[in-house]
């Protein structure tokens, strides 16, 4: 749950982006072959001249206004140990619903494990999970029951999303890719890409993490971690600036021993809809009543 957590937030604030003075280039909306031209007519009748830049700011100041949104991310995950045999695959369906402010988090994630790497042939798990003022409870259904987190684990991922929600930062941070991004549009969305690997992105994308996670990932765990190659496709709402849509692809090597290296690759779909229309999020009294607390 910490990681799927880290990774949403990580992902939603990405549309604070750096940008540059072009304008977007006009795209086939998603579809079948018959509608291609149609849509091409409709994406060059309804063509918006702005800038990147001035869609960034725009996304920026749409963005300060959020207090609530659900989303839905399919996450496919594959490791492999060069040299030998198998893989494991990672497969999870994630639905979140969140309240910004303070924060509040209702998930419930499907995930399925394979590979002479899992446990078993296949396993599948269904975890759902609140994040309130009240504390930090999941239901793991192998067990079938509910869990209070202890604080320190509840403090940590409230930690991780602050350290996403500084739009301020975030710009800084970010303002070094301006160069790096492919500008597109479609009949209703305008369309971020970005393939960024070398040492340049290695470096935010560590910052980045210990930043989010310094009690959980320690200086030497970092020091293993190298990202091969991160590909992001963003879609933001041309009337609302707000982002319904997000790609992402992200190849890694992790070190796990001397002269051992595991390759994984991450890909995500993820869509976001319903803003500012969740009021709060309230953790069921039942939950409450019968989680037992556990400790790290």
């Amino acid at each position: 749950m910490k990681k799927s957590w880290s990774i949403l937030l990580s992902f939603i604030l990405v549309v604070f982006l750096a940008a540059c003075n072009q304008t977007a280039d006009p795209v086939n909306e998603e579809g079948n072959k018959e509608n291609a031209n149609e849509s091409k007519k409709s994406a060059e009748e309804n063509k918006s001249d702005l800038t990147l830049k001035e869609v960034f700011e725009k996304t920026n100041k749409a963005s300060q206004e959020i207090t609530s949104l659900k989303s839905n991310m399919t996450l496919n995950q594959t490791m492999t140990m060069p040299g030998e045999e198998g893989e494991m695959k990672i497969n999870s369906d994630v639905t979140s619903t969140i309240v910004m402010e303070p924060l509040a988090l209702h998930q419930t994630m499907k995930m399925s494990m394979e590979g002479d790497a899992a446990e078993a042939p296949k396993e599948n798990m269904t975890m759902d999970s609140y994040l309130t003022k009240d504390g930090f409870y999941m239901k793991d259904s192998s067990q079938n029951k509910w869990m209070k987190m202890p604080k320190e684990l509840s403090d940590q991922i409230v930690q991780m999303s602050n350290a996403q929600t500084d739009p301020s930062k975030q710009l800084k941070d970010l303002q070094q890719f301006m160069d790096d991004f492919k500008f597109e549009q479609d009949e209703k969305h305008f369309i971020l890409k970005l393939t960024a690997n070398g040492e340049k992105f290695q470096d935010f994308l560590q910052k980045q993490m210990k930043e989010i996670m310094p009690e959980m990932l320690p200086e030497e765990a970092m020091n293993n971690m190298s990202y091969d190659e991160v590909k992001y496709e963003i879609f933001i709402d041309k009337e609302t600036f707000y982002t319904t849509k997000l790609n992402s692809t992200v190849n890694m090597t992790v070190k796990v021993e001397e002269g051992k290296e595991m390759k994984t690759q991450t890909v995500m779909s993820g869509t976001y809809s319903d803003y500012n229309e969740i009021e709060s999020i309230t953790v069921p009294k039942e939950v409450v009543e019968t989680a037992e607390e556990v400790s790290l």
